[in-house]
């Protein structure tokens, strides 16, 4: 499988493993997340069984990725997220790296919902706690990593 953003300037690239785990490499841009989402929803598609689905796991990504393109790197000067997935089980394990700013207190952000007075947002960290499990976070030699694991089946169908 191979994913390419813009082949003249490498972006997004795609390496299998194995059927089960997925390795991508991209830059932090909004178009760049896009594009990694559907190649993790094209990878990933196939092989799921009866009652799974990706819609879980594509929520919980994207507001990781976007917190990333966000908050942890300059707008003008996007760094990059390495990307490592393992579907076992009817869970989706995610490791995500990069090496942008450290979260605030170097710890993973509340998983509370936002004030009401706030103009918009706070709800992605709500959102990540409240649908992914085993989250943790960790800045090391200047690596921004996070862990967590989600289901790939609706808990609300099943």
């Amino acid at each position: 499988m191979t994913c390419i953003a813009d082949p003249a300037r490498p972006g997004l690239a795609c390496e299998t493993e194995t059927g089960s785990s997925l390795k991508l490499g991209f830059w932090a841009t909004g178009t760049e997340v896009r594009l990694a989402l559907l190649c993790i929803r094209r990878h990933y598609a196939a092989g799921l069984g009866p009652g799974e689905t990706l819609d879980i796991a594509e929520t919980v990504l994207a507001e990781v990725l976007n917190n990333i393109c966000e908050h942890a790197y300059p707008a003008a000067a996007p760094g990059r997220i390495d990307l490592r997935l393992l579907s076992c089980c009817g869970r989706l394990g995610a490791e995500v790296r990069d090496t942008g700013r450290a979260m605030p207190g170097n710890r993973l952000p509340a998983g509370q919902l936002p004030q009401a007075d706030r103009p918009e947002g706070g709800f992605g960290w709500f959102l990540i706690h409240a649908l992914a499990d085993g989250l943790s976070y960790r800045h090391y030699a200047g690596t921004n990593i996070l862990r967590l694991t989600v289901p790939l089946r609706d808990t609300e169908a099943a």
